[in-house]
């Protein structure tokens, strides 16, 4: 009879101790649907920015007679040209700012519109707090961890490129700074000869702003877009099927 009972109360325990486990991994699959739609909306809402800031950008460099986006397309054919006919399709409605067509804003327009961030990074408490507590381990689903893993993970390596965007932003402000241009709403209607001194130093500002958004948000930018989907999708269905 002890016997029987101790095999009873490690039953119950062991029992206890999957139910405790599986409103883990419900908790935490929960948790990752919301986050990997909040970062798929994260991929989205940057990458339209940065196709559109690009188009911004060369319609200035044209403006003081450089064409250094085909230029661009020539150096790097594969990762620009895929950026620009992904993005194409993907924001086929984007080149509006301000309610006008990019070629048709004013350059107080432009100005104030590139130098609104369009680095990011992506969220992910939910893996980190998972890699801390070790709770990883509570999503049974082989399948569906190895995507989580790779997805935060491909994310993870997005980083460097996002802070050499991000450099990229605060050198543009920083000459504007150095222009005395004020970038504010309010800020007055003016041509570039009236607005720019100094135009050697603007064309590089912008070839370099240029530059870091084709190499940010390149194929590996827009392949994550379809990993987070792809992972979404495992997690939900999982969730449904389990």
């Amino acid at each position: 009879m002890v016997m029987v009972g101790i095999l009873l109360a490690l039953q119950v325990n062991n029992w206890r101790a999957q139910q405790k486990e599986r409103a883990w991994e419900t908790y935490y699959l929960e948790r990752f649907s919301e986050e990997l739609a909040e970062n798929i909306t994260i991929i989205e809402r940057v990458g339209k920015a940065s196709y559109n800031k690009s188009r911004v950008v060369d319609s200035l460099l044209q403006d003081i007679g450089e064409n250094y986006l085909k230029t661009s397309v020539s150096v790097f054919p594969g990762r620009a040209k895929r950026f620009f006919q992904n993005a194409m399709n993907l924001y086929p409605d984007s080149l509006i700012i301000f309610g006008l067509e990019h070629a048709q804003a004013g350059l107080d327009s432009k100005l104030i519109y590139l130098s609104a961030p369009a680095s990011t990074s992506l969220e992910s408490s939910t893996y980190d707090e998972v890699l801390a507590t070790g709770r990883i381990e509570v999503i049974k689903n082989e399948e569906v961890k190895k995507l989580l893993t790779d997805f935060y993970r491909v994310g993870r390596q997005m980083t460097k490129l996002e802070q050499d965007l991000r450099d990229a932003e605060l050198a543009f402000e920083g000459f504007l700074t150095s222009q005395n241009i004020p970038i504010a709403e309010s800020m007055p209607e003016a041509t570039i000869d009236e607005l720019i001194q100094d135009k050697e130093g603007f064309k590089v500002a912008l070839k370099n702003l240029l530059y870091k958004h084709l190499m940010s948000r390149g194929l590996e930018f827009q392949l994550l877009r379809s990993r987070a989907k792809n992972t979404l999708d495992a997690v939900q269905e999982y969730q449904e099927n389990r």
